[in-house]
């Protein structure tokens, strides 16, 4: 998008404004783990007016200790979550064309920093 229409329509949508301002506010306490300003977003959200940004904080105060602890711990299951995506992405290549022992063959040389250097 060129910068000059999202300025454009900055300038004359003042609703496309806040909802903007808002969630990229979101976004630095998340990037930078400001867990104790959360709270404080929450209810800028809510006063914003703006609907969907009022039915993303209910989500977020369901399960705002889990939200929380994302924003403050140092800790990440990113390294799971890639595992993971790995693993099904091996598999579904091989969907119904091998057995369950192929694919844990494959798996495992895949796992194996030598397996690419063959």
């Amino acid at each position: 998008m060129p910068i000059e229409f999202l300025k454009k329509l900055l300038e004359e949508n003042p609703l496309i404004k806040a909802v903007r301002e808002i969630s990229l506010e979101f976004r630095q306490l998340m990037k930078t783990k400001q867990g104790d300003q959360l709270q404080d977003w929450c209810n800028k959200a809510l006063d914003s007016g703006v609907e969907a940004l009022k039915g993303f904080v209910r989500g977020v105060k369901q399960d705002f200790k889990a939200i929380f602890q994302a924003f403050t711990s140092e800790w990440s299951n990113g390294q799971v979550e890639g595992q993971v995506n790995r693993l099904k992405n091996i598999k579904r290549q091989m969907y119904g064309r091998a057995s369950f022992e192929l694919l844990r063959k494959r798996v495992i040389l895949m796992g194996n920093p030598d397996f690419h250097q063959m």
